[in-house]
């Protein structure tokens, strides 16, 4: 069984795990803009506390859904996907007589 990256199991993809993936880039991107701006306005890089904060709030909000989304799971219990088969009906008849 081999497992994607963005999936839960195999078979079971996880759009949480796509959207934290996302969040985690965009807080790179963003990190690399702001230094990338302080050196064209002719600051010195300085990463400040504002920075920091912004940061750790960037990165709650990366890894948190993933999170809760677990204790949610363990709390509901698990949520597996329900496999769609194809059914085929059968029909017999039967005669039956009646004894008395």
């Amino acid at each position: 069984m081999k497992v994607g990256f963005f999936e839960e199991k195999e078979g079971v993809k996880s759009s949480t795990r796509l959207m934290s993936f996302l969040l985690l880039f965009f807080v790179f991107a963003f990190d690399i803009g702001y230094l990338v701006g302080q050196v064209q306005l002719g600051k010195a890089l300085q990463i400040d506390m504002n920075f920091i904060t912004i940061n750790i709030v960037f990165l709650l909000g990366v890894f948190a859904p993933k999170y809760l989304q677990k204790l949610a799971e363990l709390k509901m219990g698990a949520i597996t996907p329900t496999e769609t088969k194809e059914h085929t009906t059968t029909t017999t008849t039967e005669k039956t007589s009646e004894v008395k």
